[in-house]
């Protein structure tokens, strides 16, 4: 929705990443699924990076963004890359190995 968000409205990555590789929509996909991958709760994550749990979970639903401080401290707190969190990528798959 045009004009909710004046920072996220017309957000540019720049010349340095390709058209559409960022999207703040991937954000609550990858949030979820790095919490997945940590073995996390919404709960255990906030303890980790000292951010409110109601933070976590609107930013797990899509209901809000982080600005950029909770997003750097989510990032330390999580010990991941910024960029992990705003790319688009495939969900990593735990399954059997192939034989």
């Amino acid at each position: 929705m045009k004009g909710v968000d004046r920072y996220y409205d017309d957000y540019n990555p720049g010349p340095y990443a390709a058209a559409g590789i960022y999207d703040t929509n991937n954000f609550r996909e990858n949030l979820k699924e790095l919490l997945r991958l940590k073995n996390l709760t919404q709960e255990e994550a906030a303890e980790k990076c000292i951010i409110p749990l109601a933070k976590i979970s609107q930013w797990a639903t899509g209901v809000s963004l982080p600005d950029l401080p909770d997003f750097v401290q989510l990032c330390s707190g999580l010990q991941i890359e910024p960029n992990w969190l705003l790319a688009k990528h495939e969900p990593i798959r735990r399954g059997r190995k192939a034989r």
